[in-house]
């Protein structure tokens, strides 16, 4: 333990310190107050015996002076003093800033018990400052713990979080998923059923228009071809949304694929008091890409367009435009309304599966994600545009081949008949009654001789019963189905292979595409005419001569 005794006094100076090495501390001297403060500075003492009167700096002075220092401010001043004895004395230099205050004369023992109490004070001091920077560094070393535990922790709820998002989404692209895979079983099981009543309705058409000898009913006739035909599009369609396929491509006239589309909804535009305004662009190119999807685009787009409307709407306008885009080699397609338009916050999600802010019944969330893959099969791009009391715009832009010069679209010319065959002896294989019969009534006007079976076993007695020219066989049977029966014939009568023409509305199967393909056969598809049918038949009975 250091000390620093001052006092101007040789005599009084030299006994402090003789009596102060004698109780074990180490001391040094000054004698002025200049010198007491340079020292303090550098030796830092841990007590400083001050005296009140000096020569130059009084010790009131130099205390104050090592108090205001943050360097020396802990260190412990005794004052003491043979001439300021009084209590106000005292008062001065403890407010000054002293620890303790003698008076001289002193008694030895006194003097040593306060300077050993001023040691065991500036002890505790130092302990209690050991023992608070130590705690403060605690503190700081946990605080840090604490931080960078929080920050893990955060790290942690954000990738759980992440994790969560990733496994809900994850959780919803499966469940679109099989969602759009039970539509599309869904729709081609629908498909499937209306074919069968579709080609009835056909093939009694056909017979009637045959049959009838009334030419009032012709017009009727043909507004009955006309109604067969909007539903026989609507079952393409439905395919045309289950198959969710590559483009079956060929050369298209886009004004030709709106002016249709317009036309199959005219009656609901119309009885919605919607008024459709074209703007077609003359001498557009053609375009390759299947006119069945894109068909299925434009009514996506003007359905769309007609349920945007609100009830009490008073403008109601709908603008379909065609361009040609020569710089870009693109053809744009835009369809607008003057409904009230969509919220920004919806914009982003309209083109994904199932969304919908329609009422239940009136939408599916299927349209626009529909026109956005067949669009974007098609190697071209759909956006929006639309602003709240605006209305909305679609705009499609499509590539057409660098070749492609503007042109008119002239009809290819039909396909020749083969030559009438009459008289061929037909097996028609059916479960569908009113198919069989309506199919059967058609072939017999050319007087070919037919019987019927409702399934594969049916027919397999009546091939042991007698040979036929033809089998019409159609592919979903109960009991035994149309591959069924044609390996059963291969075993026993494989010679009747070579005969068989497949009816089948399931062309959507793998499995029936790839059994088609490997049997060879002719196959017919549903919904087909009288005239489908008796061309077919001339062509298997003419390849068989």
């Amino acid at each position: 333990m250091k000390i620093l005794n001052v006092d101007d006094n040789e005599g009084a100076r030299y006994a402090k310190t003789r009596m102060l090495q004698h109780a074990g501390f180490t001391v040094f001297e000054a004698a002025s107050g200049e010198e007491a403060l340079r020292l303090t500075a550098g030796e830092r003492p841990d007590l400083v015996l001050l005296d009140v009167k000096l020569p130059d700096i009084d010790g009131l002075e130099v205390c104050r002076r090592i108090k205001l220092d943050p360097a020396t401010a802990p260190t412990i001043v005794v004052q003491i003093s043979a001439t300021f004895v009084e209590g106000v004395d005292r008062v001065r230099a403890l407010e000054g800033g002293a620890d303790a205050y003698l008076t001289e004369p002193v008694q030895p023992d006194e003097f040593l018990a306060t300077v050993r109490a001023m040691v065991r004070l500036r002890r505790a001091e130092e302990e209690l400052r050991r023992a608070r920077d130590s705690l403060e560094q605690r503190v700081r070393e946990r605080t840090i713990e604490l931080e960078q535990a929080n920050a893990a922790l955060r790290r942690e709820m954000a990738e759980r979080s992440r994790l969560e998002q990733d496994l809900q989404r994850q959780r919803e692209a499966l469940y679109r998923s099989e969602r759009l895979a039970t539509m599309g079983v869904l729709l081609a099981n629908v498909a499937h059923e209306l074919n069968n009543p579709l080609t009835v309705v056909q093939l009694q058409i056909d017979q009637l228009a045959e049959e009838a000898r009334d030419r009032d009913l012709q017009p009727r006739i043909t507004e009955l071809r006309h109604a067969a035909a909007r539903c026989l599009q609507v079952v393409q369609h439905f395919l045309a949304l289950a198959r969710r396929s590559e483009p079956q491509r060929t050369p298209v006239h886009l004004n030709t694929v709106v002016t249709e589309a317009l036309q199959l909804l005219a009656h609901v535009l119309k009885i919605n008091n919607i008024v459709v305004h074209q703007h077609l662009a003359d001498d557009m190119p053609l375009l390759d890409a299947d006119p069945v999807q894109l068909h299925q685009v434009v009514l996506n787009l003007l359905i769309n367009a007609q349920q945007a409307f609100p009830e009490s709407s008073p403008s109601r306008q709908v603008t379909i435009t065609t361009g040609y885009d020569a710089a870009h080699s693109r053809l744009v397609l835009e369809v607008a309304d003057t409904g009230p338009g969509i919220p920004a916050g919806i914009r982003e999600h309209i083109f994904q599966p199932f969304f919908t802010t329609k009422p239940p019944g009136i939408g599916t969330g299927l349209g626009l994600p529909l026109c956005r893959s067949i669009v974007e099969s098609h190697g071209g791009s759909i956006r929006v545009s639309s602003q709240r009391g605006q209305g909305t715009i679609f705009r499609i832009e499509l590539p057409i081949q660098p070749t492609g010069v503007p042109m008119q679209l002239t009809p290819a010319p039909a396909a020749a008949s083969p030559p009438p065959t009459e008289g061929a002896a037909i097996l028609v294989v059916e479960d569908e009654a009113a198919v069989a019969l309506a199919l059967a009534a058609a072939l017999r006007r050319d007087d070919h001789r037919v019987d019927t079976a409702a399934n594969g076993r049916q027919a397999l007695q009546r091939l042991q019963e007698q040979d036929y020219d033809l089998i019409l066989c159609d592919m979903r049977m109960p009991e035994l189905d149309g591959p069924g029966l044609f390996r059963a014939v291969a075993t026993h009568q494989p010679h009747l292979l070579s005969r068989f023409i497949f009816l089948t509305g399931d062309t959507l199967s793998p499995e029936s595409q790839g059994f088609l393909q490997r049997s060879g056969c002719l196959h017919l598809a549903k919904p087909f005419t009288a005239a489908d049918s008796r061309r077919i038949v001339r062509q298997a009975l003419q390849a068989q001569r």
